[in-house]
């Protein structure tokens, strides 16, 4: 599924209650190369694995949002308030840190992605 500002708000409704009734995701994100320049984020990739029933791969384009001050996009910061959740184990492939570098987009804060339990996948290969 891809949340951009053309995503329903019975979608993004439909994803939340997915991360509600989740506790197991995984996390990456994608840059784009501009030279000469810092790389500049382009997307959040997210799987909510639910027992016994099949995952939900949500892609963020987060170049592509809906305005701040939309519903759309306070149900997209809804979704990762409930991601970041203290009882929610995150698989991320290298540091939750790369997040920071996606604060100035005001999908989550600072707090948030340091309140769940963030697995550093690579520590594992």
């Amino acid at each position: 599924e891809g949340i951009n500002y053309n995503t329903s708000e019975q979608t993004l409704q439909h994803l939340i209650e997915a991360v509600k009734n989740s506790t197991s995701f995984t996390l990456d994100t994608e840059s784009v190369c501009i030279p000469y320049q810092p790389n500049k984020p382009a997307l959040i990739q997210l799987q909510v694995i639910q027992e016994n029933l099949f995952s939900y791969i949500i892609l963020i384009e987060v170049c592509h949002l809906p305005h701040e001050n939309t519903e759309k996009f306070e149900l997209i910061r809804e979704l990762f308030g409930y991601l970041f959740d203290p009882n929610n184990d995150i698989y991320v492939w290298g540091s939750i840190d790369e997040l920071e570098k996606l604060m100035e987009l005001h999908l989550f804060s600072s707090n948030q992605i340091y309140r769940s339990n963030n697995i550093n996948s690579q520590d594992y290969f």
